[in-house]
């Protein structure tokens, strides 16, 4: 990814630099980001399969460049495959990630026949969970400290919405959140400083590209994204529910609420990302516009 991009005749060029930016690996494969004011773990790929979470091993640096492999158990000779590699551009002071997986393909396994023949297809339901490069946004905050999350929609609007569903119907946590479509980036702030991040249509895009994840332990949150990659748990809990039977019944019958983590099994998975920090609760316009090159371009202004 080089600087100067060249830019769509409907974007102004941004002039966005964010506070200096250090960036340091451990042994298990995360990258600490870190400003004078905050800091944002951005963990090495790992994958929920057959009720187990399987983590990176075998991890390996250079320079910038990191690679791995994890295992999916005894039962499995197939390993996931990554690479990933890791840039601050020293001009915007924004960090800049390359990653490409490789999910192996695994035995059918526990699929429904009814299913499988009107979709055309077999899996093996034992993925569970899948995270390329879940990012660590805020851990163990206050309750009392409201999350925001922010999106640009395919108008060019900014908007935003509260992660505060504790409040309601009894939601201790929220196990997958993507309440966020857009075509460029999402921003998570906690009111004085925030975190955006940016996917490029270069590689793999999509519209709801980073589900969030909020877990509440002892009055305390901590709010992860996971990037190209899918969350599963609990559902929600709504205040409206009387008897129960509406909620069974949708777990029962909802295909939506299964898992989509069989459909990584046997394919490759490559995106880049842009990742900034600022102060504030709204990113400013100028990182904003920063963001809309990159995600259309896959370059720095």
């Amino acid at each position: 990814m080089g600087a100067g991009a060249s830019v769509p005749g409907d974007i102004e060029i941004p002039h966005w630099k964010s506070n200096p930016l250090h960036l340091e690996p451990s042994v298990d494969g995360a990258l600490t980001l870190q400003t004078h004011y905050v800091r944002h773990v951005i963990k090495a790929p790992w994958v929920m399969y057959d009720k187990l979470v399987h983590r990176s091993t075998s991890i390996a640096f250079n320079a910038s460049i990191a690679q791995g492999t994890i295992s999916l158990g005894a039962g499995e000779s197939a390993s996931v495959h990554w690479r990933r590699t890791a840039r601050i551009d020293e001009r915007l002071q924004v960090l800049c990630l390359d990653c490409l997986v490789e999910y192996p393909s695994t035995k059918e396994h526990g699929y429904d026949n009814v299913k499988a023949q009107r979709l055309g297809r077999t899996w093996d339901e034992r993925w569970k969970q899948v995270a390329p490069c879940e990012i660590i946004a805020f851990e163990t905050i206050p309750l009392t400290t409201t999350i925001t999350v922010w999106k640009e929609d395919f108008g060019g609007a900014v908007s935003s919405y509260p992660l505060d569903y504790y409040a309601y119907g009894g939601n201790k946590g929220l196990c997958s959140i993507n309440n966020h479509v857009t075509p460029s980036w999402i921003a998570l702030s906690d009111g004085s400083s925030g975190l955006l991040i940016a996917q490029s249509h270069k590689h793999l895009h999509g519209f709801a590209f980073c589900p969030l994840r909020q877990t509440i332990t002892d009055g305390k949150q901590t709010i992860t994204a996971n990037p190209f990659g899918t969350y599963w748990g609990e559902q929600y809990t709504y205040p409206a529910r009387t008897t129960g039977w509406g909620r069974t019944a949708a777990l029962l019958t909802a295909e939506h609420l299964h898992s989509s983590a069989p459909s990584y099994a046997g394919e490759q998975v490559h995106f880049s990302l842009l990742l900034a920090t600022y102060q504030g609760s709204r990113p400013p316009k100028e990182l904003c516009l920063t963001a809309r090159v990159f995600s259309e371009t896959g370059e720095l202004p």
